[in-house]
Protein backbone atom coordinates (compact mmCIF):
# COMPACT_ATOMS: atom_id res chain seq x y z
CA UNK A 1 0.00 0.00 0.00
CA UNK A 2 2.91 2.18 0.78
CA UNK A 3 4.57 2.14 -2.99
CA UNK A 4 1.08 2.64 -4.62
CA UNK A 5 0.43 6.56 -4.00
CA UNK A 6 3.52 7.23 -5.52
CA UNK A 7 3.35 4.18 -8.41
CA UNK A 8 -0.25 6.32 -9.08
CA UNK A 9 1.71 9.26 -9.90
CA UNK A 10 4.41 7.94 -11.82
CA UNK A 11 2.35 4.93 -13.60
CA UNK A 12 4.47 2.36 -12.94
CA UNK A 13 3.05 0.47 -10.76
CA UNK A 14 3.74 -3.53 -11.27
CA UNK A 15 2.28 -6.96 -10.36
CA UNK A 16 -1.23 -8.01 -10.41
CA UNK A 17 -1.54 -7.23 -6.81
CA UNK A 18 -0.80 -3.96 -7.58
CA UNK A 19 -3.59 -4.48 -10.09
CA UNK A 20 -5.98 -5.74 -8.30
CA UNK A 21 -5.40 -2.93 -5.42
CA UNK A 22 -6.07 -0.26 -8.16
CA UNK A 23 -9.45 -2.28 -9.33
CA UNK A 24 -10.63 -1.44 -5.52
CA UNK A 25 -9.32 1.61 -5.28
CA UNK A 26 -11.51 2.86 -8.59
CA UNK A 27 -14.50 0.61 -7.64
CA UNK A 28 -14.74 3.47 -4.60
CA UNK A 29 -14.51 6.69 -6.69
CA UNK A 30 -17.34 8.46 -8.60
CA UNK A 31 -17.65 6.72 -11.93
CA UNK A 32 -15.68 9.71 -13.80
CA UNK A 33 -12.81 9.60 -11.71
CA UNK A 34 -12.72 5.77 -11.89
CA UNK A 35 -12.45 6.03 -15.81
CA UNK A 36 -9.78 8.28 -15.48
CA UNK A 37 -7.61 6.47 -13.06
CA UNK A 38 -8.14 3.22 -15.21
CA UNK A 39 -7.32 4.81 -18.39
CA UNK A 40 -4.52 7.09 -17.03
CA UNK A 41 -2.83 4.29 -14.76
CA UNK A 42 -4.11 0.68 -15.78
CA UNK A 43 -4.17 1.22 -19.44
CA UNK A 44 -1.32 4.00 -19.88
CA UNK A 45 -3.12 6.14 -21.85
CA UNK A 46 -1.67 10.19 -22.45
CA UNK A 47 -3.36 12.85 -20.84
CA UNK A 48 -4.68 13.58 -24.69
CA UNK A 49 -5.93 10.48 -25.65
CA UNK A 50 -7.97 10.47 -22.29
CA UNK A 51 -9.59 13.78 -23.13
CA UNK A 52 -10.71 12.39 -26.74
CA UNK A 53 -11.85 9.02 -25.26
CA UNK A 54 -13.86 10.71 -22.43
CA UNK A 55 -15.17 14.15 -24.50
CA UNK A 56 -13.74 15.99 -21.24
CA UNK A 57 -11.29 18.49 -21.23
CA UNK A 58 -7.76 18.57 -20.73
CA UNK A 59 -7.75 21.13 -17.47
CA UNK A 60 -10.54 19.52 -15.92
CA UNK A 61 -8.73 16.18 -16.42
CA UNK A 62 -6.27 17.76 -14.31
CA UNK A 63 -8.32 19.29 -11.70
CA UNK A 64 -10.23 15.88 -11.42
CA UNK A 65 -6.73 13.99 -11.56
CA UNK A 66 -5.59 16.02 -8.43
CA UNK A 67 -8.81 15.41 -6.28
CA UNK A 68 -8.75 11.68 -7.39
CA UNK A 69 -5.07 11.36 -6.03
CA UNK A 70 -6.12 13.42 -2.68
CA UNK A 71 -8.89 11.31 -2.06
CA UNK A 72 -6.83 7.85 -2.74
CA UNK A 73 -4.05 9.25 -0.21
CA UNK A 74 -6.32 10.35 2.05
CA UNK A 75 -8.21 6.44 2.15
CA UNK A 76 -5.12 5.40 2.01
CA UNK A 77 -3.97 7.38 5.05
CA UNK A 78 -7.14 6.20 7.12
CA UNK A 79 -6.52 2.60 6.56
CA UNK A 80 -3.15 2.41 7.37
CA UNK A 81 -3.52 4.23 10.89
CA UNK A 82 -6.56 1.89 11.31
CA UNK A 83 -4.09 -1.09 11.07
CA UNK A 84 -1.77 0.35 13.80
Amino acid sequence: LETLPSALLDGSFQGEEAAVLLEALARELPPREAQILLLRIRDGFSWAEIARLTGIERRTLFRSWRRTLHQLRASLASESGSRM
